[in-house]
């Protein structure tokens, strides 16, 4: 494995696509993790005005990458943190937008917001093309977990009337819209710039390496594994990434379900 220390914009810049693998467990944070996160890129926004050299460690990210797409990551520990990262950059990019619709006596500012606006969607949150170009066919860069999948989409569209009420996504998304609109103290560029001094370690695994002993080591110190989250894992993560996805949906999903109901 390769260890390198690596900060959240540059790493969201560099790769055209993330997988979460389906075994994984669903996007969990609430409120509380994702205030805790938006609290410290404040702070460090305050530390940075006295200390330019200032950066906050938010942990790390183990990530693969997939020998069919060399370009893309497959994410086995970190989605948490990077998952909230992708919802607050696109908080952020239609806060820019509101903006520059908005308007300003200051023509300059509204061109500005609505640069910055394109900026984050074109390198953070759309899949790269060739043209550099967006449209409506565009696609975003995340591929989470099934369960998780559809509300991330709709969020994507941005049509408010079609998102998945009761997702965690969708509720931590709306959280970082109002925050970032009710917080005085910082603009939406310094917002935008806060992340490059948001520090991880990034652990690189190489072909050889052991992805489920790993996944299995990093979490035996956190929230404890489900004894059917740790069965899911043992059974799918010996697969390559698209029959692990075809095994997961004909095969593990119908059997959890089954499972649920009996239960209920």
């Amino acid at each position: 494995m390769n260890v390198s220390e690596q900060n959240v914009s540059h790493f969201m810049w560099g790769v055209d696509g993330y997988f979460i693998p389906c075994y994984q467990r669903h996007y969990s944070w609430d409120e509380e993790q994702c205030r805790a996160l938006f609290e410290d890129m404040v702070r460090l926004h305050q530390q940075r005005e006295h200390d330019s050299s200032a950066t906050h460690f938010i942990g790390s990210v183990v990530m693969q990458r997939l020998p069919e797409a060399p370009s893309s990551i497959m994410v086995i520990d970190g989605q948490q943190r990077l998952t909230t990262m992708y919802l607050f950059y696109l908080a952020l990019s239609r806060a820019f937008d509101r903006a520059a619709r908005k308007g300003s006596e200051d023509k300059a500012y509204t061109i500005d917001c609505s640069k910055w606006a394109r900026t984050i969607e074109l390198n953070i949150l759309f899949e790269k093309s060739p043209s550099c170009s967006v449209d409506l066919n565009s696609k975003h860069r995340f591929t989470l977990s099934e369960a998780d999948q559809h509300a991330l989409d709709k969020l994507f569209a941005g049509n408010e009337d079609e998102f998945v009420a009761d997702s965690l996504l969708t509720r931590n998304y709306r959280l970082f819209v109002d925050w970032i609109s009710a917080q005085e103290d910082m603009s939406l560029h310094a917002f935008y710039r806060i992340p490059e001094s948001l520090i991880f370690i990034e652990i690189d695994l190489e072909a050889k390496d052991d992805a489920q002993l790993i996944f299995e080591s990093l979490n035996s110190k956190g929230v404890t594994l489900e004894n059917g989250d740790k069965v899911r894992n043992f059974l799918l993560m010996g697969f390559n990434y698209e029959d692990v996805n075809r095994h997961y949906r004909e095969l593990w999903c119908p059997m959890e379900l089954n499972c649920a109901h009996a239960l209920s």
